[in-house]
């Protein structure tokens, strides 16, 4: 979609009042770095990272060891998890795509959760200094300032606007759809540099800029990165850009058609090249046995059409929606694009259909928005299925959830608006309404995003638990909550042992709606939740015996339920900081601290 009009200019030439020859050597000489590329690019980058950091660095920096963003705190436990592992697994010579450290004995196959590699490594030296939490929390900053940074790549080469270009990367890294996910803690998903990388190189090829050799090689190293940030999102890029690629080459021109049906044929060479080396991954995946998955609703989710509304509606998480009431709810949120938005993406459309370029994406945008209402759309009773339901029903596609898609429709319509910019250069009015559209999509600071922070127990937080604990012992973590809070007690278990060091091994864990397919596990849960006390005493004795448990820490615990599973256990406790300790008969031994009786 080519939309350069002239030669463009990285700003005002204020200095085209005077002669270069009266110009002060120290100014010329500073035009002339600041004319580069890839000074320009680099000052993007930076300002983009300033940008998260202003917006998002106040809620984590005065404890960056310990508080996090994420509204779902135990699944970015399973990334802060990651962070630890694949150092630790590497280290120490370990399988890094299956683990017995969560889930003991039997462990669990890691090729199938989100715990993503390519992050994991980058941030090792800043997990083994600061922690796992603030390796996360870099991660929470850098994620949105380098998707928009890749997106701005992408919107400089397709317009060649450098401002137009800026304005269209911040519209990608900082829309709803990325920041929703950065909210609820899913780095897998709000890290997406990859996607509009992907895109800027197939621009390069289509334009001649990048030769084959190149750009075989450099799409695949950006499909195996893409792989090892999200294997979903891998996934779902591939079949919505075969979507963009058959449109465009509907609508395209003879000439154009041949270069497209080249760069479709290279692209497979690319991606086949990226599957030979994921080879080792993907025989892991499929020799060890794969997690059994507990799905909910959403993926077979059907919404009424009056959804719609809340591309125009916004929540009270940002700046449009910041004078509305609280809401008990946000559900559909992230759907919102704006009323600013929209008029943009109209008017180019309308203006510019004869474009091919914009045909497509203009259908790829409506099939991707369809499709983020998930299965189906409800109108007056009747159920009229979308896109998603083919999507749905793929090979491997079954586990994707609908409302992540939207991060492709943020992409288009950040081309989109790019392109429109660059169209009325002169036009400043044409500006200010697109800066409208991204600031009122900003979060609202004083409610959004919620930051989480790990329960400060001592136990854990002064080390005290290596004074008790053998290490790798194998730990079962008794909490006395159920549902909800269940969940997010067990990501806390997952962050304890992540902080340690993976000091010790846990007999249960939380990786989302994955599990192992083990007999146990259920047990485990029913355990930890505090209902297991009725059952059979034997059966419970065997399952501690199978899972190799040593020790049995109960926190936050009422006193009648200490003694209840001290009496069945039939072994004193100990109270370490405020954590109560158990010693299961086949690996008790004494420790130094006030008992506990069971009476």
């Amino acid at each position: 979609m080519e939309v350069s009009q002239d030669d463009p200019s990285w700003g005002d030439d204020t200095g085209a009042l005077q002669p270069a020859a009266s110009r002060p050597p120290g100014l010329e000489s500073l035009r002339r770095i600041g004319s580069r590329p890839g000074v320009q690019h680099a000052a993007v980058l930076v300002s983009y990272c300033l940008l998260s950091l202003a917006l998002f660095g106040a809620k984590v920096v005065h404890d960056f060891g310990s508080r996090f963003i994420a509204r779902l705190p135990m699944d970015a436990s399973i990334f802060i998890w990651s962070l630890r592992w694949w150092p630790y697994a590497l280290a120490h010579h370990l399988d890094p795509l299956y683990t017995k450290l969560v889930w003991a004995p039997g462990g669990i196959n890691l090729a199938w959760t989100t715990t993503p590699p390519v992050p994991s490594l980058l941030l090792t030296p800043i997990t083994l200094w600061f922690g796992p939490i603030a390796a996360f929390n870099v991660l929470t900053l850098l994620g949105p300032a380098v998707s928009a940074w890749t997106a701005y790549l992408l919107c400089r080469r397709v317009t060649h606007a450098p401002l137009a270009s800026i304005v269209g990367g911040l519209a990608f890294g900082f829309s709803v759809a990325v920041l929703y996910q950065l909210g609820q803690g899913h780095p897998n998903f709000f890290l997406a540099p990859m996607i509009p990388l992907a895109a800027y190189e197939v621009v390069r090829y289509l334009e001649g800029s990048l030769s084959a050799r190149a750009f075989v090689a450099l799409f695949g190293v950006t499909i195996l990165v893409q792989f090892g940030i999200s294997t979903e999102v891998t996934a779902t890029m591939t079949v919505f850009a075969g979507v963009a690629w058959v449109l465009g080459f509907a609508f395209a021109g003879r000439a154009w058609r041949v270069r497209l049906a080249r760069v479709a044929e290279l692209m497979a060479l690319a991606y086949a090249g990226a599957v030979i080396l994921l080879i080792p991954w993907l025989y892991v995946a499929f020799r060890d046995p794969r997690p059994i998955f507990r799905l909910g609703g959403d993926a077979t989710l059907t919404r009424p059409w009056t959804m719609l509304s809340k591309a125009v509606l916004p929540s009270n998480t940002i700046v449009a929606g910041s004078i509305r009431p609280l809401e008990s709810s946000n559900f559909g949120s992230d759907l919102y694009i704006g009323v600013p938005l929209l008029l943009i993406l109209i008017h180019l459309v309308v203006t510019q259909w004869r474009n091919p370029a914009v045909r497509a994406l203009a259908i790829t945008f409506v099939l991707v928005f369809a499709s983020a209402f998930g299965a189906g759309v409800t109108i007056g009773g009747h159920t009229f299925p979308t896109p998603f339901r083919i999507l749905h029903a793929l090979p491997l596609l079954h586990l994707a959830l609908p409302d992540r898609l939207l991060t492709y429709c943020a992409l288009i319509a950040a081309v989109g608006l790019a392109a429109w910019l660059a169209l009325g250069r002169r036009e400043w009015w044409r500006l200010g309404l697109a800066l409208v559209a991204i600031v009122t999509a900003l979060p609202n600071l004083g409610i959004s995003p919620v930051v989480a922070t790990v329960p400060s127990t001592p136990f854990f937080s002064t080390g005290e638990y290596r004074t008790v604990l053998s290490p790798g012992a194998a730990v079962l973590i008794d909490q006395p909550v159920s549902g909800w809070q269940a969940r997010v007690r067990q990501g806390y278990t997952m962050l304890w042992q992540a902080k340690s060091g993976m000091y010790y091994t846990l007999a249960g864990g939380w990786f989302g709606s994955a599990t192992p397919p083990s007999a146990e596990v259920q047990m485990i849960r029913s355990l930890d939740m505090n209902t297991s006390y009725r059952k059979d005493r034997a059966a419970i004795s065997e399952l501690i015996h199978r899972l190799g448990v040593t020790s049995i820490l109960v926190i936050d615990q009422p006193p009648g339920a200490i003694r209840r599973l001290c009496r069945f256990l039939a072994t004193p406790a100990v109270t370490v900081d405020h954590v109560v300790l158990f010693r299961s008969p086949f690996g008790m031994h004494n420790v130094g601290a006030a008992r506990v009786g069971c009476a």
